[in-house]
C-alpha cells in the first residue's frame, strides 16, 4: 500500500517514508536507522504508530507500541515522555510530551514501525485546572487530564 495521503501501510518502502517525511537521502543513501532515529525532527510525535524504543528486532503489536514495563514505569508510553508515576501528580509538570525515538547503535531500528504512521496525527490530550487553583495551595483541588488511546492517533 505504502504512502495514502499523510499515512503509511503496510508495506512500507524506505522511500516512501523518506519522501513523506521530507527528508533527503545522506550522500544518495537511504538508510533505516537514520529515518527512524530522528535526527532530522520531521517524525509526527503525536502519530500513535513511529518508532519506538523496544528490545527486539520483530514488527511490534500493539500492546508492544505502548513501550517496554520499565519505559511504562518511568512515564513513557508509545515512545512519548506523558505521564507520571502512579500518584505522583505533583510530577505531572516532567511530563514533557517530548518524543523519545530509537537511538541508532543502541536500540532497534525497525521500517515496520512506521505502518500506520500518521504525519498529519494530532494531540489528543485535553485537560482543565480551576481558574482558582495555583501552586501552592493548601488543599487538593480537582484537575483532569484526559487522553484518546483508542482513537486512531
Amino acid at each position: 500500500m505504502g504512502v495514502s495521503g499523510n499515512k503509511l501501510a503496510a508495506p512500507v518502502g524506505l522511500q516512501e517514508v523518506y519522501g513523506l517525511l521530507g527528508v533527503s537521502a545522506k550522500g544518495g543513501v537511504y538508510d533505516v536507522a537514520h529515518i527512524c532515529g530522528n535526527s532530522h525532527g520531521k517524525i509526527n510525535k503525536w502519530s500513535k504508530r513511529k518508532p519506538v524504543r523496544y528490545g527486539t528486532p520483530a514488527a511490534l503489536t500493539d500492546a508492544q507500541f505502548k513501550g517496554e514495563a520499565a519505559d511504562n514505569a518511568n512515564g513513557v508510553y508509545y515512545g512519548l515522555k506523558a505521564a507520571t508515576l502512579a500518584g505522583k501528580y505533583g510530577d505531572l509538570h516532567g511530563a514533557t510530551f517530548e518524543y523519545q525515538p530509537p537511538r541508532p547503535g543502541t536500540d532497534w531500528c525497525r521500517l515496520t514501525d512506521f505502518d500506520g504512521y500518521d504525519h498529519a496525527a494530532r494531540c489528543t490530550l485535553e485537560g482543565e485546572i480551576p481558574a482558582s487553583a495555583y501552586l501552592d495551595v493548601a488543599r487538593n483541588f480537582a484537575c483532569r487530564v484526559d487522553y484518546d488511546h483508542s482513537g486512531t492517533n
